[in-house]
């Protein structure tokens, strides 16, 4: 909740102080500066803890899912902001930045004091964007061009953080007390493989997602699919119990209407590598993780276990000329 309490600094007129120009007392005050106490908080909405009991249920896959979720909610699946960007913007013409302020957050929840003039204004808000890594914030000097957008290139690592964005219609007042309802959303989601590598024996295997998001509009809250960078997945340390590869990459939703994809790579004893391209045709959305389960065969290739929404497609001693060339 955003809570706005006005204290006036116009009422000193009198005394010869002020807090904007007035050349006269009968002068419109209005626009007169107010600071306002705004309250932020984060509501992280996810699938995270019934994918990891749906997917993981036995008591091998429970040190598994415990391994995960501590990888996942130390910086991406929690209700907490490190820093906050606070953009006000224009509601006519280009729309352009009128006010921004940086905070550090350093929680789920928390108040600042803003000065602003009273007038409409759109609100835009983004949290953890200075830790993220492979996403920075764009085009923030107009409302409509601000965006969250994903390096560029072939191959690039995962996003670091969970991230948060809000917007909100303000129009601020001169004359009363007003509340606004200012709440942070997740804007990227996860995905993760457990490869189960029981009786097979391989140097390496390296997973990546392909075909999701690079980039989110934050005003009309959409995602982007302008480019096709391959975002290389995290490997979570497993107890030698397990005999299980574990994965996991951070990214921006798949399209609404379009499939996505897990690439494995495992390289064999004998240099050669298999790959396996793993379709997954339920979409990605933003808040959520989805977890696939799969077996290693002894040629390499990555076989689902009980998921009925994911392709398989199997090359054998594949080659980095082929189709996809990730960076290792």
């Amino acid at each position: 909740m955003l809570k706005i309490k006005p204290i006036w600094f116009c009422l000193l007129i009198a005394l010869g102080a002020t807090s904007c120009i007035c050349d006269t007392i009968n002068e419109d005050l209005d626009h007169c500066g107010t600071d306002y106490t705004i309250d932020y908080t984060l509501r992280l909405v996810t699938n995270i803890e019934t994918e990891l009991s749906t997917v993981l249920r036995t008591d091998v896959d429970q040190e598994i899912a415990d391994a995960l979720r501590e990888a996942l909610t130390e910086h991406i699946f929690r209700e907490f902001a490190e820093d906050v960007n606070l953009s006000f913007y224009n509601t006519s013409g280009e729309q352009e930045l009128l006010q921004q302020e940086i905070h550090q957050m350093n929680a789920g929840e928390a108040s600042y004091t803003i000065y602003l003039p009273a007038r409409d204004y759109m609100h835009l808000a983004v949290a953890n964007i200075a830790g993220a890594q492979t996403v920075t914030l764009q085009g923030d000097g107009n409302c409509p061009d601000s965006k969250l957008v994903q390096q560029k290139g072939d191959t690039i690592d995962s996003h670091a953080t969970g991230l948060f964005t809000a917007r909100v219609p303000m129009e601020v007042m001169s004359d009363q007390d007003q509340d606004f309802l200012v709440t942070l959303y997740m804007a990227n989601s996860a995905a993760a493989i457990v490869i189960d590598t029981t009786g097979c024996n391989v140097r390496e295997v390296r997973t990546f997602i392909n075909k999701v998001g690079d980039g989110f509009c934050i005003n009309d809250s959409t995602f982007t699919h302008n480019s096709n960078s391959v975002i290389r997945m995290n490997n979570v340390t497993m107890p030698a119990t397990t005999h299980s590869v574990c994965n996991y990459g951070v990214c921006f939703p798949s399209d609404d209407d379009g499939e996505w994809e897990i690439l494995c790579y495992v390289t064999l004893d004998d240099g050669t590598i298999t790959e396996t391209i793993l379709t997954v045709e339920t979409p990605l959305e933003a808040g959520q993780f989805k977890i696939i389960k799969a077996q290693l065969s002894n040629d390499g290739s990555v076989v689902p276990v009980n998921a009925s929404d994911v392709g398989i497609s199997v090359t054998l001693d594949w080659n980095s000329g082929g189709t996809y060339n990730p960076s290792f």
